[in-house]
């Protein structure tokens, strides 16, 4: 293939992955492990299900295949980045408040807080609520800190997989802050985004186990020193964690029982994000074997195959996942298409 079609179906791959994982995770969305293997048996997750947890509420329509708030906000960072063919942190408030209008399904606390802020600011003028340039206030404990800035940030990844880290990084900083108030939120859906960049950036090649593990170690010395706000537990340290037990291979299942145990597959951003990359470096080239692995792994499944999912995807691009996930998701086919568009976007002359 040329180097242009690598891209194009990278672009494709990575997009479609959020909308697949999205999909595999939404029927067990906080289960435990325990609980999806007492709910389907040892096999776990294997393909899309209708929903089995109890614990979300809005779930009962939903089909096999259908997706959440992960797909959905990532399509609104998409739509606007290529309506505009820009980052325009207006634009893309108004979008979000268009979108929960539609539905808030699955929205955790702290978007739907900040999103309600923005729509006041916007229905009076500004006289009221928040600007998209005002950061949300800083909340206590972990408010503030969960995955919804990770699990919608491969667009911008795409958008802007040819600059260098600092324009990406900004661009990121700026997503985060316009709904989370947390350093670390934004942080580490940077390292999701640079992870995405640097694999879409090989049109000869793709990343697999012998190199994954330098990305991991370039990715750590880069944003050394970025999280300012010295939280407990800090977003670096539990990468360098992840480092550690990824650092010298051992045995798969006891890896993967590590990395349940030690880094945490929650919704809580040190935890799922670093669980997430950890995933994708144990299947950089195996999509379902990954996203399967995100899903089974329990916590918060949805959005954690969705990163997993965007990452691996765009190492091997459409071709790489499996026809029968693509198939039976609906999402998927539209995130095919925004694929298509952000790759006439940036090689538009």
């Amino acid at each position: 293939m040329k180097a242009n079609e690598i891209i194009l179906e990278k672009f494709q791959g990575c997009l479609a992955g959020v909308a697949i994982g999205d999909a595999l995770g939404m029927p067990v969305e906080m289960m435990s492990d325990q609980e999806i293997i007492q709910a389907i048996g040892n096999h776990g997750v294997q393909g899309y299900l209708a929903p089995i947890q109890k614990k979300i509420r809005g779930t009962g329509n939903l089909k096999p295949g259908d997706t959440t708030d992960d797909w959905q906000l990532t399509e609104v960072v998409a739509k606007s980045l290529l309506n505009l063919g820009a980052f325009d942190p207006v634009h893309l408030a108004k979008m979000h408040v268009l979108a929960m209008e539609k539905t808030r399904f699955g929205w955790g606390k702290t978007t739907a807080e900040a999103v309600a802020e923005l729509r006041q600011y916007f229905e009076s003028g500004g006289r009221q609520g928040r600007s998209p340039f005002t950061v949300p206030d800083v909340k206590e404990g972990n408010r503030g800190a969960g995955n919804g800035v990770a699990m919608k940030v491969a667009p911008l990844a795409l958008f802007a997989f040819d600059s260098d880290e600092k324009i990406l990084r900004n661009l990121v900083r700026d997503l985060g802050y316009l709904t989370h108030s947390d350093t670390r939120s934004w942080l580490s859906a940077y390292a999701v985004a640079r992870i995405i960049s640097r694999v879409l950036s090989q049109t000869q090649d793709i990343f697999d186990h012998t190199v994954s593990i330098f990305l991991l170690k370039d990715l750590l010395e880069e944003i050394d020193g970025l999280e300012v706000e010295r939280k407990v537990p800090s977003f670096t340290a539990k990468l360098a964690t992840l480092y550690g037990i990824l650092g010298t291979r051992g045995d798969s299942e006891y890896e993967l029982f590590v990395l349940k145990n030690l880094i945490g597959t929650g919704g809580i951003c040190v935890d799922s994000v670093v669980f997430s990359i950890g995933v994708f470096l144990r299947h950089p080239i195996g999509f379902e074997n990954g996203v399967l692995e995100a899903v089974n792994a329990g916590g918060d499944t949805d959005t954690n195959a969705a990163m997993a999912g965007a990452m691996i995807g765009a190492n091997i691009g459409l071709s790489g996942i499996p026809k029968k996930l693509i198939d039976g998701c609906p999402s998927a086919k539209e995130a095919i298409v925004l694929g298509q568009k952000f790759f006439e976007l940036i090689t538009k002359e």
